[in-house]
């Protein structure tokens, strides 16, 4: 599946209705955001992200989002961090069912767009119901618009690190990968561990320096499920890569 870039100019409209969402502005150098988005992440429609992600959220239990968008240029890296967080307080008992945050970060350095998602939880009775699919679908349009090259993220929280490696992300650190293989061989069958070995041996036999270890070729088998659950690991997709973008696109839109 291809798709195909949309051109947009964020507005002021667009900035007022961003607003009328609840979101604040927060810029320590006074940077103005129609320009910033204009200059350096062109075609970006934040609002639609901004929209999608409201429709998903608005129905989950005691929502009383802080929504907050902040601007900051340092060291000629321009950056946009959107934030979507639920506030409950702590200790009633209620956190763990209500918490929900949703963080990502937009920087653009020497011509290259990168985005990190540096945070995603759902309240546990939202998770597994398609949720946050409309989002990646979203995302990965305002991705393709802006010609973003890389999206990275830091797999953990619980289900984190197979949820992931299902997605398509590709580990971009060894030293991770080996410590959940050593997991895998404190908790598998030989013959179960043998196989994920061998994935790991032809990969960095390969590439022994690698950083794109096929996480999803782990995640395929049903033995790693438990092992990846609970893993924590620093991971990336190549948008420029075809493989890994269709991959996402695959996850994304089936």
């Amino acid at each position: 599946m291809d798709i195909t870039p949309i051109q947009y100019r964020f507005s002021n409209a667009d900035l007022n209705q961003i607003k009328a969402l609840g979101y604040s502005i927060e810029s320590s150098e006074l940077e103005d955001i129609e320009y910033m988005i204009n200059q350096y992440f062109t075609n970006f429609n934040l609002l639609n992200l901004l929209l999608t992600v409201e429709k998903q959220f608005s129905g989950i239990e005691d929502l009383k989002p802080l929504k907050i968008i902040n601007l900051k240029t340092k060291f000629n890296i321009h950056s946009i961090r959107v934030s979507f967080n639920n506030y409950i307080p702590k200790r009633t008992g209620k956190e763990l069912k209500t918490n929900l945050s949703f963080i990502r970060e937009f920087s653009h350095y020497k011509g290259l767009i990168d985005v990190e998602h540096l945070f995603l939880l759902l309240p546990k009775a939202y998770r597994n119901n398609g949720l946050i699919k409309p989002i990646f679908q979203t995302s990965i349009q305002e991705y393709i618009n802006m010609n973003v090259s890389t999206i990275s993220l830091r797999a953990s929280l619980d289900i984190g690190g197979y949820v992931w490696a299902r997605i398509g992300f590709v580990a971009t650190v060894k030293s991770e990968v080996e410590n959940i293989l050593l997991k895998a061989e404190t908790n598998l069958k030989d013959h179960q561990f043998k196989i994920a070995k061998r994935i790991f041996d032809f990969y960095y036999e390969k590439y022994p320096n690698g950083k794109a270890f096929p996480m999803d070729l782990w995640a395929g088998l049903e033995f790693m499920k438990n092992v990846l659950i609970g893993s924590t690991w620093s991971g990336e997709i190549d948008i420029k890569n075809k493989s890994q973008l269709d991959k996402l696109i695959k996850y994304a839109f089936s």
